[in-house]
């Protein structure tokens, strides 16, 4: 996905989403996502959003839809470089996962 898209909520003021790291969701909620079916959180402000057209089209607000986590066993595969890469970008990713 791209990274630096407009959040659509102004909870916290305007603000971009870092990354969306698709990875980091299980299959089968990528699949869900990717189809605008299910909602992610905002990993700055905390809302959900859904991308209505995929995972390259701009987010919109998805409160209505099935709420949708990073994987924290995905995450416990990732290397201690590649966490500290991700934090960079989200400070907050460790909140995000179950």
């Amino acid at each position: 996905m791209p990274w630096d898209l407009p959040c659509p909520f102004g909870v916290s003021g305007p603000h971009t989403v870092p990354d969306a790291f698709a990875e980091l969701f299980e299959p089968a909620d990528s699949r869900e996502i990717s189809r605008g079916q299910a909602a992610m959180l905002c990993p700055t402000c905390g809302s959900p959003w859904r991308f209505p057209k995929g995972w390259l089209s701009n987010p919109v607000p998805g409160e209505s839809l099935p709420l949708v986590y990073w994987s924290r066993r995905i995450w416990d595969t990732y290397t201690d470089s590649r966490k500290d890469e991700v934090r960079q970008r989200v400070p907050s990713v460790e909140q995000y996962l179950r």
